[in-house]
């Protein structure tokens, strides 16, 4: 495994997710009035609700990046690395920004 590569990718997929975190909100707010629609959940949530309900969703998006990964028999190249951890950390500022903002006021 390259451990470089996967460091660097783990770095600025939280600097690029923290740069544009303000602007993943207005994604996750959209996801959740869809979600809201299909599965009939609360219309204002808690800041619990709305924070299991951003992890579930983030938890699909590593799910499907990483089991991709694992059931492919090659090694990952050195690009493939960086940018599944790119992937993989972008949305958690966004996440936090709209646990924090809902929490804190």
């Amino acid at each position: 495994m390259h451990k470089l590569p996967t460091f660097g990718g783990l770095v600025t997929g939280l600097v690029l997710g923290g740069v544009t975190a303000f602007f993943q909100l207005i994604g996750q707010a959209a996801l959740y009035l869809g979600a809201q629609h299909l599965f009939n959940l609360p219309p204002n949530p808690t800041a619990k609700q709305y924070l299991v309900f951003n992890l579930l969703v983030y938890s699909i998006l590593v799910l499907v990046i990483f089991f991709r990964g694992f059931f492919s028999n090659d090694e990952p190249t050195r690009s493939q690395a960086f940018y599944r951890a790119a992937i993989v950390t972008f949305p958690l500022p966004g996440i936090l920004l709209a646990y924090a903002w809902q929490t804190h006021g």
